[in-house]
């Protein structure tokens, strides 16, 4: 009879839980994976303070990307990269107690593999494979007045004129908020109205 057991192969699961935060030139979001049977990567606004996990490094710090990246276009963009997320999870050696601290210990070689992450991410989304959220005064802001005062007046309001603006943003990498696009709108007809 044989007593040996099988030895689970199984890769552990992965989970992904990213979310679009307001937009803010001075703040970055920063992604972080969560070893374990259930990797999970989440990421964490940089107010300038960490939690315990994430200074003791038992939660792996990845990359830092801007506010206005769009959550489900980076989690799309982190999915393809499931098989090289779970094998820096498993360079995870465990945490131990460092004399003051329980304190994730990592593979010598998980610094180099983060930064080529690292690095594709940040060429991700400067090349746009990621889109971003475009701010109304960006996208609109090369727009002569008349012309968008025009495409108001045919749309018939603000609103549909942000709707339409919004679904005809074809350039690569590029979110249009319809509720910014509208408040910068409604603001030009306002200042025309007001001017009469």
């Amino acid at each position: 009879m044989n007593t040996a057991t099988a030895t689970d192969t199984t890769p552990p699961a992965l989970t992904i839980d990213l979310d679009d935060h307001i937009r803010d030139p001075y703040k970055r979001v920063d992604i972080y994976l969560v070893p374990g049977e259930t990797v999970r990567i989440y990421d964490s606004v940089d107010t300038g303070s960490q939690t315990m996990d994430q200074w003791h490094t038992r939660h792996l710090y990845l990359a830092s990307v801007p506010t206005e990246t769009c959550a489900d276009s980076l989690t799309a963009w982190l999915e393809r990269r499931e098989p090289e997320l779970l094998a820096i999870a498993a360079l995870h050696l465990g945490d131990e107690w460092s004399g003051n601290n329980i304190v994730g210990r990592w593979a010598e070689e998980t610094e180099e593999v983060v930064d080529a992450l690292d690095t594709a991410l940040y060429h991700a989304i400067t090349e746009q494979v990621i889109d971003s959220y475009w701010a109304a005064d960006d996208w609109l802001g090369q727009t002569p007045e008349n012309d968008l005062l025009k495409e108001i007046s045919d749309a018939g309001s603000a609103r549909a004129a942000a709707e339409a603006m919004v679904e005809n943003a074809i350039t690569d990498g590029v979110r249009l908020d319809v509720d910014d696009i509208e408040e910068h709108l409604q603001n030009l007809v306002d200042v025309v109205i007001g001017d009469d």
